[in-house]
């Protein structure tokens, strides 16, 4: 479908009156677009003209769930989707500050506290436009090995990245299940660009939600440049960190790397072996 048909079936299924439609630069998964409406009130639209089976709809549950399980606001409400469109509320951009980035920790840690019984959940979802796969798990270091990372290696189609990922596979377990996390409710894909400040608000987007090990969600805070130190302070003094992070961190991030390697190539999968050499 093109990006004008998408548009217009957005206005039909939510009635809107466009006034104006802007395209927004920065995702590389999507097309993004402020839609202005005749009375006064802004949209943020993501289009897909591929339009992917369930991909806006698990991200629509995934930002309620986020919002409802924490008990205040901190998503962007959702207004609409379909296959090919996701409609929400509009934020305005401000700059970051000390004082939300530590808001940012402390509100972390307070959305690890949602705990389950079990790992994983009820539906699964997509992280980027790959799909994620989640069913329940008593065993995290299992699922983390199964349902994460053996499920990229067989997306890349890589027989000796396979062959490499099964020789670190009791390795792998051993090592995320020793310290015993509890499943914790996590974004899923914790990065700068999925955070946003708006009105001294600070707000989660584009989540991957799962019950997890909650330091994946720390693990990738730190993959691409990393948050401001008072970010992690804040976290910590609710979190304390747990022994042995440095090596589950090399192993949650490696799991992001294949992912990158499935949706962008270039060196990524040669990262991804090194990742897993170093294991």
């Amino acid at each position: 479908m093109e990006i004008d048909q998408i548009l217009n079936s957005l206005e039909d299924q939510l009635s809107l009156k466009t006034k104006q439609i802007n395209s927004i630069s920065g995702g590389d998964i999507n097309q993004a677009f402020k839609i202005q409406c005749e009375d006064g009130s802004k949209f943020f639209v993501k289009a897909n003209i591929r339009g992917i089976k369930g991909m806006f709809e698990a991200e629509a549950k995934g930002l309620e769930l986020l919002s409802a399980q924490f008990g205040e606001v901190i998503t962007p409400r959702v207004l609409g989707f379909s296959d090919w469109f996701l409609a929400l509320e509009y934020l305005n951009g401000d700059p970051f500050s000390d004082a939300s980035w530590a808001e940012l920790g402390e509100k972390l840690a307070v959305l690890h506290l949602n705990f389950s019984n079990r790992f994983g959940l009820e539906f699964s979802n997509f992280i980027g436009s790959n799909p994620q796969p989640n069913r329940w798990s008593d065993n995290w270091g299992e699922f983390f090995y199964l349902d994460r990372l053996m499920f990229q290696v067989e997306n890349l189609g890589s027989d000796s990245l396979k062959d490499l990922l099964e020789s670190k596979r009791d390795k792998i377990i051993e090592l995320l299940s020793e310290h015993h996390p509890k499943p914790s409710l996590v974004h899923g894909d914790l990065w700068s660009g999925n955070i946003h400040l708006c009105s001294g608000c600070t707000y989660l987007i584009d989540p991957a939600i799962y019950y997890a090990d909650r330091e994946v969600d720390l693990a990738m805070s730190e993959l691409f440049g990393g948050f401001p130190s008072i970010f992690y302070q804040s976290y910590f003094e609710l979190f304390p960190k747990c022994s042995g992070y440095e090596k589950r961190k090399n192993i949650y991030n490696l799991y992001h790397i294949l992912n990158h390697a499935s949706l962008f190539g270039g060196a990524y999968q040669g990262q991804s072996i090194q990742m897993l050499n170093d294991i």
